[in-house]
């Protein structure tokens, strides 16, 4: 009782905006679709004059509006305040919502999987499925018509978020850390008898390294291969989890991974006996799109991946450690990309390519195990945060399941 459902083209509570911005003088950024990751600006396109501009350059924020991006399958949702209003102008892929129910409460509402189910449902076209504002009349929202009640819940809900954005802040403080420690034992090592860094050095391709160390090519270093190919018409609703780059990328980012896809455990297992699956110590390279991810399997992996998509590195020299290996791969491939990667629209690794990736490597297994020790230990900080954050997310997730639906009231 006390709540109401109605779609976002009543009027009594929303309304459309349209595009068209005011003139303006100097220059303003452009923020396009592709700014915005989840519910933060994390980029903008570029500086624009109001009569040099993009035409999709056509949007101009109104405080306290609602901008969601119309695309299907696309979650990316900013309320706009005064930084968004006097220094921004919008792509027209945003569409933008005014309302006179709490704005903070319609932002967390458009933000929830019941909103973006709705979208995806309707979202159509031949080059780029996306909204348009006719189809606002088949999206609901359900709302309490108490303001006082719509206030509490999104003040619930935005707490969580706070948390999360802390958590986030930490993950990034951490990476940081460890990408400082990485330019110093990447170039420096540490010396096994004084624990100190190496102050002798000599010339190499990859410029001066310690004395001790030596280069190798990857293709030297291990065995270079990919998947058997697995079709479309081989996927199942169930079974063993069959993984691309972008579930690589979220395995190593401990993010949940969402909308699996899987093979028949009769396809894995005849894989397994016949050509091998990845086993604890293979290294998988992302080598499409997201380029140069790197994960190293773990002994509780159980599964398969997407040939082109991902490189394999397995059967790699003894004298190599593996946690050295997976953390100086990671940024050998980021100095080197330039001479690896292959196309233009879609960029890629090739096998044949990353066979030749330069690699300046410690003799002394017990150097390679001392500084592999220390970054892992940074990672085990990201990795604990990463935990939290996916934690937090789950808990807000509950949350916006129980009070945007009313199953759960609060008290006001």
């Amino acid at each position: 009782e006390g709540w109401k459902t109605t779609n976002l083209v009543d009027e009594n509570f929303f309304k459309i905006q349209g595009s068209g911005i005011i003139n303006f003088n100097g220059e303003k950024k452009y923020l396009s679709t592709s700014s915005i990751q989840g519910n933060k600006i994390i980029s903008f396109e570029k500086y624009i004059t109001f009569n040099k501009r993009p035409s999709r350059a056509n949007i101009q924020a109104i405080i306290d509006n609602i901008y969601f991006a119309k695309m299907r399958y696309t979650l990316k949702v900013i309320k706009a305040n005064n930084e968004l209003y006097n220094k921004y102008i919008l792509s027209t892929g945003f569409l933008g919502l005014n309302t006179s129910i709490n704005s903070d409460y319609l932002y967390q509402f458009i933000l929830s999987d019941d909103f973006n189910k709705q979208k995806d449902l309707y979202a159509e076209g031949s080059t780029q499925e996306a909204i348009n504002n006719g189809d606002l009349k088949n999206i609901f929202i359900t709302f309490p018509q108490s303001f006082q009640e719509q206030q509490k819940i999104a003040k619930i809900l935005s707490t969580v978020d706070e948390a999360i954005q802390k958590t986030d802040d930490l993950i990034e403080k951490y990476k940081k850390i460890k990408t400082g420690l990485m330019e110093d034992l990447f170039t420096k090592g540490i010396d096994i008898n004084t624990g100190k860094p190496h102050t002798k050095f000599k010339d190499s391709e990859l410029g001066k390294i310690p004395e001790s160390w030596e280069v190798k090519k990857l293709g030297e270093v291990g065995e270079l291969t990919s998947s058997k190919r697995i079709f479309f018409n081989e996927y199942k609703k169930n079974g063993i989890p069959f993984y691309r780059g972008k579930e690589i990328t979220k395995k190593i980012n401990n993010v949940e991974i969402n909308n699996l896809l899987y093979i028949s455990t009769d396809k894995f297992n005849n894989i397994k006996n016949n050509f091998g699956v990845p086993l604890e110590g293979d290294i998988l390279i992302t080598a499409v799109g997201t380029l140069g991810n790197v994960y190293l399997v773990k002994g509780t992996d159980k599964f398969y991946f997407k040939d082109g998509n991902i490189i394999w590195l397995r059967k790699y020299r003894q004298d190599i450690n593996k946690y050295f290996l997976k953390h100086f791969l990671k940024e050998a491939i980021y100095k080197q990309q330039d001479d690896l990667i292959i196309g233009t629209s879609q960029k890629a690794f090739t096998i044949k390519k990353l066979k030749h990736l330069k690699l300046q490597i410690p003799q002394s297994l017990q150097e390679q195990q001392k500084i592999a020790e220390i970054l892992s230990s940074a990672d085990e900080k990201i990795e604990k945060e990463q935990a939290y954050k996916q934690k937090l997310e789950n808990i807000k997730k509950g949350l916006m399941k129980d009070l945007l639906t009313g199953k759960v009231r609060v008290k006001v």
